[in-house]
């Protein structure tokens, strides 16, 4: 499944879980593995909240990854912060994004 391109350009993303709802990090984690992104933490965040978050770093902008992800996740709020690291990028998954895709009927299937 995974993109050589996404692979080679090595950006790295944090995927946080601000739902409540067990493991929709590890969920969303796996999924972006399989398209070759490179996933450097999973977890939740510090507050449940109902936006859905990306932001990222320098050098991440005008990535292939960058945009896979974006349009993936076109729901989120998107924004640069100076508090993300060069080529690194951070997802913070909400109660919004996890309700459009059902999340709650995936967990029942395992």
């Amino acid at each position: 499944f995974s993109d050589n391109i996404l692979v080679e350009e090595g950006v790295k993303v944090s995927v946080f879980n601000a739902t409540g709802s067990d493991l929709l990090a590890t969920f969303v984690a796996e999924k972006l593995n399989w398209l070759g992104v490179n996933v450097l933490t999973v977890g939740d965040y510090e507050l449940e909240m109902d936006e859905c978050l990306l932001k990222y770093g320098n050098e991440v902008g005008k990535t292939k990854s960058f945009l896979v992800i974006k349009d993936m996740f076109d729901v989120c709020q998107v924004g640069f912060d100076d508090d993300i690291l060069p080529g690194e990028i951070e997802l913070v998954l909400g109660r919004n994004w996890s309700q459009m895709i059902n999340y709650d009927s995936y967990v029942r299937s395992f």
